[in-house]
């Protein structure tokens, strides 16, 4: 992995790269916008080109930054999980069931019978649509 790693290095810095690892060095460079067209001129010519001419072309034509984002799993902020998590406690139901329930279920009649068995506030009341509870003062 070092070696890998070094060669990696070596392309961003302008050097020739080590033929013998091409493919890596081939993926790595694709990740930058700007190097997908060479990436991709020398990966249409990997079959039919000597190895060590290809990653001289990666090299000499490599152009940008190396470092793309990772892609992460976007976390949906959905307002009534908890309201959804108590459907699930309340019929010992897993998120894959609900799912599956989800069309049967009347949740307009289930709102107001799950916000008075686990205690909501106002809150929590005025997010599912139902009426406040009024304090007594």
């Amino acid at each position: 992995m070092s070696d890998l790693v070094s060669e990696f290095k070596r392309l961003i810095n302008g050097y020739v790269p080590d033929s013998s690892l091409l493919v890596p060095m081939l993926v790595w460079s694709s990740a930058s916008e700007s190097n997908i067209e060479n990436s991709q001129n020398v990966n249409n010519l990997f079959f039919y080109v000597d190895k060590d001419v290809l990653s001289r072309k990666l090299s000499y034509n490599n152009n940008g930054t190396h470092f793309a984002k990772y892609p992460s799993e976007k976390k949906k902020e959905d307002k009534l999980e908890f309201f959804y998590n108590d459907v699930c406690a309340y019929f010992g139901w897993s998120g894959r069931e609900l799912s599956k329930n989800l069309e049967t279920l009347d949740i307009e009649k289930l709102k107001e019978k799950i916000a008075v068995s686990y205690a909501y506030d106002d809150k929590q009341r005025k997010l599912l649509g139902l009426i406040t509870l009024q304090k007594n003062q």
